[in-house]
């Protein structure tokens, strides 16, 4: 995630609070994933963005995990997912995300972990946001 984006984030954050927010990353890199979900969810790890020093204890998933592609409209996900999907090793790139969602048992807006979405009555609305992960892309 660039300084551009943690300083888009904070900005957001600081109007509309983290309630009900999941991040949705789409990147094939387990170092790339696991740097943008430290920042989200404790803060900059290289102290260099608007994050650093920043807890704001969002939760990251990738949009090809299971609980994200379960909500995601199959004819968007064979448009947009299937060809990352089969290209990437994703037990290594989500790896690190399960790790850090699982150093709590839950979030601390209560959100039970391994559901993004589903304890929140706007499931469509995570799942249409999930196929946007992407630049020009776009949900049916």
């Amino acid at each position: 995630m660039d300084l551009e984006g943690q300083g888009r984030i904070r900005r957001l954050v600081e109007q509309a609070g983290t309630e009900n927010v999941v991040a949705i990353l789409g990147a094939n890199s387990a170092p790339a994933v696991e740097m943008a979900a430290l920042a989200l969810k404790s803060g900059d790890p290289s102290y260099a963005g608007p994050l650093a020093g920043v807890s704001l204890g969002i939760p990251a998933y990738h949009v090809l995990e299971p609980e994200i592609t379960a909500q995601v409209d199959p004819a968007v996900y064979e448009r947009e997912l299937a060809l990352p999907a089969m290209a990437m090793d994703l037990a290594e790139v989500v790896g690190p995300l399960k790790a850090i969602r699982g150093s709590d048992s839950q979030d601390r807006r209560g959100r039970a972990r391994g559901s993004p979405c589903a304890s929140t009555s706007r499931a469509t609305s995570c799942a249409r946001s999930s196929s946007r992960t992407g630049r020009g892309r776009t949900s049916a």
